[in-house]
């Protein structure tokens, strides 16, 4: 393995954040959108923030953990592709994941239109579980809008093309409060309303994502060097990829929701399932940083290989964990800091909800080291 010098690290430094921090950036907008639904639930009452928290630990279950873990298939064969200059290769997985999610969505939209027997066979409460029927219902429109952002947002990212995703989430998320305001309270909407401000989020913002590509010269067309035949050949190389991630990604998302749905079961499952639905929606915060330092890492690593650079690729992953071990140095420093500056905004709920609430954060605290997807060799 060759040694870079410390100009030839700065440098990969300096690549690795012009990716990651537009990354943090649109997780962090796109998290926001939780956190004003989750007002907007409390504004209902306790028994609407409840029966969403659970409905949105189901929908992470089921639905966005596997759409997630199923686009995430695409990212090693798109950035060789990239590196490689295949830029056929790159359309044509693009066009194959989208068709792969959006078939996906067809028995996930039936099991969330049939949901409330799966909740009262589990033990939930039934007026939580009344509301979060209503919820999953209202958010199978969100669904097929996140089966099209995620190989869309693959597809740019695989280009360094990460600006547009920021401008189009902070777009979408300036318009997600009036849709709120909107459906819930002005329309009288209720749950359903705050389902459907979410789906209209997804569209708005795949809408910004759409005239982008069709309209700047910059990025590569979807649909270059795309036939009607070539969708039908070579789905293997993108299943074999796309069906171990969609595992490992549920597992590590499934165990926060395991926790939600065993809330449901204590003495006051109203007060825990709404007050662990808020605190997952604290962890997904802090672990958009990890989160989004690894698809740096993964995009650069897919370019060195696809460019016959196996060695910069090496030396990129290195400098990755180097700085993934400084981001959990400096939380666990701040991680002792008093928990009130957190719970004072959760204005809508009550001392006993915020009490429930505290010890999960120093839990959030111990966010894991952004693990390297591997990057095996592309069959182009």
């Amino acid at each position: 393995m060759n040694v870079m010098d410390s100009m030839q690290v700065g440098e990969e430094v300096v690549s690795l954040a012009k990716i990651a921090c537009p990354i943090i950036m649109t997780t962090l907008l796109i998290f926001s959108r939780s956190i004003i639904s989750m007002l907007f639930l409390g504004h209902l009452g306790k028994n609407e923030l409840a029966g969403g928290s659970l409905a949105l630990g189901f929908a992470n279950i089921t639905g966005l953990s596997v759409m997630k873990g199923l686009a995430m298939g695409m990212d090693p064969i798109c950035g060789q592709a990239f590196g490689a200059k295949r830029w056929s290769v790159l359309a044509q997985t693009y066009q194959k994941t989208l068709c792969l999610l959006i078939l996906v969505c067809i028995p996930i939209s039936l099991l969330w239109l049939n949901v409330e027997p799966i909740f009262i066979r589990l033990g939930q409460d039934p007026d939580i579980t009344r509301v979060a029927k209503i919820y999953l219902s209202s958010c199978i429109p969100e669904l097929v809008g996140q089966a099209v952002l995620h190989p869309m947002r693959s597809f740019l990212r695989t280009q360094g093309l990460t600006a547009p995703l920021t401008v189009a989430a902070v777009g979408a998320l300036i318009l997600h409060t009036p849709v709120n305001y909107f459906l819930v309270i002005y329309l009288k909407m209720g749950v359903k309303g705050v389902g459907l401000a979410l789906a209209c989020n997804t569209l708005n913002l795949n809408l910004g994502l759409l005239i982008y590509v069709a309209v700047s010269k910059k990025p590569l067309k979807p649909w270059h060097g795309v036939t009607a035949l070539s969708i039908f050949h070579s789905w293997w190389p993108l299943l074999s990829l796309a069906l171990p991630s969609v595992i490992s990604v549920c597992l590590e998302w499934w165990w926060y929701e395991i926790m939600l749905f065993l809330c449901g079961l204590l003495r006051n499952p109203k007060a825990s399932v709404a007050a662990t639905g808020i605190l997952i929606q604290t962890a997904g915060i802090i672990y958009s940083f990890p989160f989004s330092l690894s698809i740096g890492v993964s995009t650069r690593v897919g370019h060195a290989l696809g460019a016959g650079q196996p060695s910069r690729a090496q030396w990129t992953t290195i400098i990755g964990i180097c700085l993934a071990f400084t981001f959990r140095a400096s939380l666990h420093l701040l991680s002792p800091q008093p928990l009130d500056r957190h719970g004072g905004s959760c204005t809508l709920t009550s001392h006993r909800f915020l009490t429930s609430s505290q010890p999960g954060f120093h839990c959030s605290g111990c966010v894991s080291l952004p693990t390297l997807r591997k990057q095996p060799p592309a069959e182009f």
